[in-house]
């Protein structure tokens, strides 16, 4: 299988989709299936690497990498004998069923829309919202994968039929996240993630207040960075 992701779990800018991908794909590449990453690179990283079973094939750029992947895509999938394509549609799409013969399906984190107006300049706001609309054109006969139904409701107000999309909730490792019963301590929320306009963080802080002013005692903790 070959997958379109923007970046690797390598990469200095890496987040939570490439931490998603790797928890899934990675556990694939354990049971045997042949996994190959097409993602962009960064300074100093090599064109080919290797991440838990997954190859890694690095072209492209931060600003570049959705026109490489186009161009790539159908080359490499037929190198592969690709089964699938797995298209994240994290950032700007890929267009990749024009690209490529092969069955794709579509991975979703969220879409943009509107949002995208609150965190960068109104030229590029509008180039992402412009990609988003167009995602029928391209996707309107793949399958989806996405990870909420806010996610399922807005890929159907694009124009991809609700039968077509499966809400897939991310695992959690309960092994690695779990609180130490032996500590005595009020509830902790705890919210990890690039803090970023869109995200939306500081409903967390509004509503951690509104509590706070109810009398509902519990910390709120932010881990995060602004950087992307």
């Amino acid at each position: 299988m070959l997958i379109l992701n923007w970046r690797d779990t390598r990469n200095p800018l890496a987040g939570g989709a490439e931490v998603y991908f790797q928890e899934i794909f990675s556990r694939l590449a354990a049971r045997g299936h042949a996994v190959t990453l097409l993602c962009e690179r960064f300074a100093g990283a090599a064109a080919h690497d290797d991440i838990e079973g997954v190859h890694v094939v690095r072209a492209g750029g931060k600003l570049t990498f959705n026109f490489t992947a186009g161009h790539m895509v159908g080359g490499l999938a037929d190198s592969l004998n690709a089964d699938i394509v797995i298209d994240d549609l994290n950032k700007i799409p890929f267009y990749s069923p024009w690209h490529t013969r092969r069955p794709v399906l579509a991975i979703l984190m969220h879409l943009f829309r509107a949002s995208i107006f609150r965190e960068t300049l109104p030229p590029m706001a509008a180039y992402v919202w412009l990609a988003e609309t167009a995602i029928p054109l391209a996707y309107r006969q793949c399958r989806f994968a996405v990870l909420s139904e806010s996610s399922k409701k807005d890929t159907t107000k694009v124009g991809i039929r609700p039968d077509r999309i499966t809400v897939i909730p991310p695992g959690t490792d309960f092994d690695r996240f779990r609180p130490d019963p032996s500590v005595e301590r009020e509830p902790v929320v705890l919210h990890v993630g690039r803090l970023k306009r869109y995200k939306a963080t500081d409903h967390l802080l509004l509503a951690a207040q509104k509590l706070a002013e109810r009398g509902i005692r519990f910390t709120t903790v932010i881990v995060g960075d602004g950087d992307d």
